[in-house]
């Protein structure tokens, strides 16, 4: 059996309780981030008995900056591609951040520096995906946000995705009703001249749209 179909049958075995996460905890998320489709892999680890206890037990057993950089945020970036099922993807990403030892952990390493380009990309998605979410209280997320140590650093980042993460994050928090936030395919967040609101689009396009290569919403 090569390591890919290792991977798949380690995590699921352990979704349906036939292993046990305690030794195996890696693996489990390699596995994971192995699933061909992220929909399936999330509605999976919801209808399965140990699926978010095990998610969670996993992405907290290990809270260093190393694991950050690698394996921790490539299991949220893996997920964040579960689209069109938020619900359910919001019940998988709360379970991994409450208790928030995870979480706190993250944007500790976030502010300190620690955390490497593809990381904070993925941290601002994270960020951007929670101030987003729908009948949800996303207050903590919004005081977090607000941070100078959080926006400030978001905005000043030399890579254009996180700058325009920085830019919609800042247009969430001045919006004032959360109904006018758009959703993950929605308008606003692919440079930094990309916003919900079109009457705040600059006619004169910066210098970060105009190295956009992302499709436009329509």
């Amino acid at each position: 059996m090569d390591r890919a179909k290792q991977l798949d049958k380690r995590f699921h075995d352990v979704l349906c309780g036939k292993l046990a996460l305690e030794r195996t905890k890696r693996h489990f998320l390699e596995g994971l981030c192995a699933q061909t489709d992220p929909v399936a892999c999330v509605n999976d680890i919801v209808q399965s008995a140990r699926g978010l206890e095990s998610v969670q037990d996993a992405m907290r057993s290990d809270l260093n900056a190393k694991f950050i950089n690698s394996l921790g945020s490539t299991v949220i970036k893996y997920l964040l591609r579960a689209n069109g099922v938020e619900e359910i993807l919001d019940t998988v990403l709360l379970k991994i951040l409450d208790p928030p030892l995870f979480w706190n952990k993250f944007c500790e390493e976030f502010e300190k520096g620690n955390l490497d380009d593809e990381a904070q990309h993925v941290f601002a998605q994270l960020l951007v995906h929670l101030l987003k979410m729908e009948n949800k209280d996303t207050t903590r997320y919004r005081d977090l946000a607000k941070k100078p140590s959080i926006l400030g650093k978001l905005l000043g980042s030399d890579q254009p995705d996180i700058r325009a993460a920085g830019s919609l994050i800042k247009e969430i928090l001045s919006t004032t009703s959360l109904a006018v936030i758009s959703g993950p395919a929605g308008p606003g967040g692919r440079h930094d001249n990309d916003l919900i609101n079109f009457r705040e689009i600059s006619i004169i396009p910066t210098a970060d749209e105009a190295q956009c290569t992302k499709a436009a919403f329509f």
